[in-house]
């Protein structure tokens, strides 16, 4: 092509055009059709989106590879009582309704600080907003994707994980003032534009809206006051030398090193594991980290996380872990030594053990030690004399009186309660190991405390276990409702322990009051076989006689689930891994009309 338009030059023209310009010519139309194949951020430079998840303000979670098999994302950013989102919502909905078969999928985004779940929930009710609003809390994803304002939309090319269009809808609307209809409508020509795989013609547009109020860029985070306190808390418990962690954190290069991974399983909430909806319960020993914790840790990653000045406190090394904190046990029992391969998963280990203690005894506390932390992801002891039919996961004559999880203290019974341990009951342990890559080993050892005398009340166990489960292949979003524990006295509540298996996506447990009214109780919105929990109430829940706990969870059986062992296959009740189950222990005492105890 270049050749044919210097011979015509030559012929309609005395002068020759020198032969650098032809060079320079072929550069530049490559450089051109490069630019019209790959989509551009502000900086001309392709923009990737990060891995994220997010709650959104019905509080399910979403993490957006999940979608991986969509032909592309919108995300578009909402913000309360912005008029310009408010005039936005039914344009946005017919998008919506337009491209949903053809494989696109809508969300909004709010990362407005004064707006909080519940707010958001209201204002789309109010507006009849029917797309998820995700909660975009630590504003990170916002301010990584250049959104300064409400009402600016960006698409993903789902294929790359890369932004194809940023910018409003359309031209129609402004500020105090809108058009009846608009000249431009970039969105939906960016994403027809991308589904015909042709060129976008408007990549980047300014939008118009609502600013977003977004962190300081130029706050200056301290290492030593506020970054290594956050990991103390909160990290340490695992991420310590001879922890359940893969590495410690025993001071800032080791920090440093780990960043970039520590970033992204923050997004994702990988870590810390077994978040809840915070909107619902306040619980003991929670590892989840606040919204401001959050947002100190990813702008001190995303600054490059800067040493600064004063001590290293990750450098202090950990006091000797006491091999009984609560003081010397009334009885210690030794389980065998468990030996774990280096690699695989090991199916848990079921073990039993007799108990002669000379006469029945009260437990004032149940403290299970590994002498491995690092194989020993969680374990339960339940006690109790076994039906003819018995299985430990479900025998209704058993009462759990000791677990161990990474991090969790010392199972000390509640003022004034107690565990029951008959003479002669039998200890029942279900432990679950990991492998870490070399063959390693285990001598758990169980510590008994004994009350003097009988407390003034019983710590029960009680659950819910549905045996009729049947879930079809290939669905992503299956909704079941479990059985229900119900409550003929008037009790206290002080622990929740939901199980499912691999295909467990999300859990709730609700209270059903005699009188009608209901109240969510424990909300896990992404919900990880591979992290049970115990949910220990800071304060106990009174709950009225004839009160009913109903429990649902929803479950993924779809090939995007990366624990899920066969997509095409319906699955139903078991206590394999690769079976389902539905279960919910709770731990409880009874009342009468005259008893408060804290």
């Amino acid at each position: 092509m270049v050749d044919s338009a210097v011979a015509m030059s030559k012929r309609s023209a005395p002068f020759k055009i020198p032969a650098g310009w032809a060079l320079l010519t072929t550069a530049a139309l490559c450089f051109g059709y490069l630019l019209w194949k790959q989509p551009a951020s502000p900086a001309g430079q392709v923009q990737k989106v990060p891995n994220f998840r997010m709650l959104d303000h019905q509080g399910r979670s979403h993490e957006l590879y999940y979608y991986r098999d969509a032909k592309a994302v919108v995300l578009f950013w909402q913000g309360n009582g912005c008029p310009i989102v408010r005039l936005s919502v039914s344009k946005i909905a017919e998008l919506e309704k337009k491209y949903a078969q053809r494989g696109v999928l809508f969300f909004m985004v709010n990362a407005n600080p004064q707006d909080d779940l519940d707010s958001i929930s209201r204002e789309a009710e109010e507006f009849r907003i029917s797309l998820p609003i995700l909660k975009d809390e630590t504003q990170f994803i916002t301010s990584s994707l250049g959104v300064e304002r409400t009402a600016d939309a960006v698409l993903i090319d789902p294929k790359s994980w890369t932004v194809a269009y940023h910018g409003p809808l359309d031209d129609s609307l402004g500020y105090e003032s809108q058009r009846s209809a608009s000249s431009h409508r970039y969105l939906d020509e960016a994403i027809d534009s991308l589904l015909r795989k042709k060129r976008i013609k408007k990549q980047r547009v300014e939008a118009k809206g609502c600013l977003i109020d977004l962190p300081d860029k130029n706050r200056q985070i301290s290492y030593e006051k506020e970054v290594a306190p956050i990991l103390q808390q909160k990290c340490l418990r695992c991420h310590n030398p001879g922890g359940m962690g893969p590495w410690a954190m025993t001071g800032y290069p080791r920090v440093k090193g780990w960043a970039r991974m520590m970033e992204e399983v923050l997004l994702t909430k990988r870590m810390p594991p077994g978040g809840t909806d915070p909107r619902y319960g306040r619980f003991f020993d929670d590892p989840s980290l606040s919204t401001e914790e959050s947002k100190t840790l990813l702008e001190w990653i995303q600054n490059g996380c800067p040493r600064g000045q004063g001590a290293d406190p990750l450098e202090t090394p950990l006091p000797p872990i006491e091999e009984w904190p609560l003081g010397k046990p009334d009885e210690v029992i030794l389980l065998p030594v468990q030996s774990i391969p280096a690699t695989g998963i090991v199916p848990w280990k079921l073990l039993r053990i007799e108990t002669h203690f000379g006469g029945d005894k009260w437990l004032r506390a149940a403290e299970l030690v590994p002498s491995n932390q690092k194989i020993l992801h969680h374990a339960t002891v339940d006690t109790g004399r076994p039906s003819p039919q018995f299985n430990m996961e479900t025998d209704p004559s058993l009462d759990r009186i000791g677990v161990f999880l990474p991090g969790l203290t010392a199972g000390v019974y509640p003022d004034q309660t107690g565990g029951f341990l008959a003479e002669g009951d039998t200890l029942h342990f279900v432990l679950h190991y990991v492998t870490t890559g070399k063959p390693e080993e285990d001598h758990p050892k169980l510590a008994l405390y004994f009350h003097p005398s009988k407390p003034l009340h019983r710590m029960r166990v009680a659950f819910s276990n549905l045996l009729e489960i049947r879930i079809p292949p290939n669905k992503s979003d299956y909704l079941v409702k479990g059985d229900r524990i119900r409550f003929s006295k008037d009790v206290l509540l002080y622990t929740m322990c939901p199980h499912m298996h691999y295909r467990a996506r999300s859990f709730k447990a609700t209270a059903l009051y005699p009188d009608g009214t209901s109240e969510i109780l424990l909300s896990v919105p992404d919900y990880s076989f591979n992290w049970q929990r115990v949910y220990r109430l800071k304060e106990p829940k009174r709950l009225p006689a004839g009160t009913v706990i109903e429990s649902e969870a929803v479950f993924d059986n779809s090939k995007n689930n990366p624990l899920n062992p066969d997509a095409s296959q319906w699955v139903s009740f078991g206590f394999q891994s690769f079976n389902e189950m539905l279960a919910l222990f709770v731990n409880y005492v009874e009342l009468d009309d005259h008893t408060d105890i804290h």
